[in-house]
């Protein structure tokens, strides 16, 4: 039987340890769906994210990438989020088009990584708005 719990991950960006940030995230994630199952703070991660062959970093990845809602928090540093939670977010791009079936939190969160069904209507869709003749409705060969 699965879970019908709500999954929830809180990743915080903030380059100070135990930050405002921090609780702000926890806070929200609360009020949206209790407690979170899974509380990130970057900081406490140091050089760790620089280094693409970490597990530990691949394995809290691989957590939030799994997660039904995740909670992303972070200061603002001249109108954009920190480094700090870009070096932790760029490991969810990686997969580019060999994966047919992406989690959907990053999908969600970066809108970077449809699933192959998306990518055929959004193609499909531009090509009606274009006036250009539309792709075939699945992949060819599947």
């Amino acid at each position: 039987m699965t879970d019908p719990r709500t999954h929830v991950a809180v990743v915080v960006g903030n380059p100070k340890p135990g930050s405002r940030t921090l609780a702000a995230g926890r806070y929200l994630a609360r009020q949206l769906a209790g407690e979170p199952d899974l509380v990130i703070d970057l900081a406490d991660l140091g050089a760790a994210l620089l280094d693409w062959d970490d597990a530990g970093v691949a394995d809290l990845v691989a957590r939030v990438g799994e997660a039904d809602l995740v909670v992303v928090a972070s200061p603002t540093y001249k109108g954009t989020y920190t480094g700090l939670l870009k070096l932790f977010l760029d490991r969810f791009s990686t997969t580019g088009l060999s994966d047919p079936d992406p989690p959907t939190a990053p999908y969600l969160v970066f809108y970077d990584h449809p699933t192959f069904a998306q990518r055929i209507a959004m193609a499909r869709a531009w090509a009606r708005r274009e006036g250009r003749p539309e792709p075939p409705a699945s992949p060819a060969g599947s």
